[in-house]
C-alpha cells in the first residue's frame, strides 16, 4: 500500500498582554514566502545598521523598509489579523516588538521550517534516485 503524507503543522500559543493568539502553520506551505520574508528583513537590518553617516531622510527611509520586513515576517507566522494585534499591543514600536517575538522565530519556526525543508529535499533525492534505476 502506498501511503500519502501531509506537512507537519505548527502550532503553538503566545501570549500577549491578557489574549493568547493561536499558531497554526503549514511548515511546508509557508516555507518559500517566510525564507524571502526573513531574508529582506535581514537586508533591511544590514542596511539599517550600516546607516551611521546616512542622512535622516535615509535613515528614516531604512527604518521604514525595517518596520515593513518586520510586519511582512509577522504576516506570514500569524496571518494579517493577529499582526495587527501584535502592532496594537507594542504601539507600533518595531523594534522592541521584533526583540520579544524573534525568540519564538529563532527557536520555533525557523527549526521547523528547516526540517521541512530537509525532508523534503531527502525525500526528493530519494524519488529521483528511485526512477533512475
Amino acid at each position: 500500500m502506498f501511503e500519502l503524507k501531509r506537512s507537519e503543522k505548527i502550532v503553538e500559543q503566545i501570549k500577549l498582554g491578557d489574549e493568547i493568539i493561536e499558531v497554526n502553520l503549514d511548515a511546508g506551505a509557508i516555507q518559500a514566502r517566510f525564507t524571502k520574508g526573513y531574508n529582506e528583513l535581514l537586508r533591511a537590518q544590514n542596511a539599517l545598521n550600516g546607516a551611521t553617516s546616512d542622512t535622516l531622510d535615509a535613515v528614516s527611509d531604512k527604518l521604514e523598509q525595517y518596520g515593513n520586513a518586520v510586519v511582512g515576517v509577522l504576516q506570514v507566522i500569524f496571518g494579517e489579523e493577529n499582526t495587527q494585534k501584535i502592532l496594537a499591543f507594542y504601539e507600533n514600536n518595531y523594534s522592541e516588538m521584533f526583540t520579544q517575538i524573534y525568540p519564538f522565530i529563532a527557536e520555533v519556526i525557523i527549526p521547523k521550517i528547516s526540517e521541512v525543508s530537509k525532508r523534503k529535499a531527502e525525500e526528493l533525492k530519494a524519488l529521483y534516485k528511485g526512477r533512475k534505476k
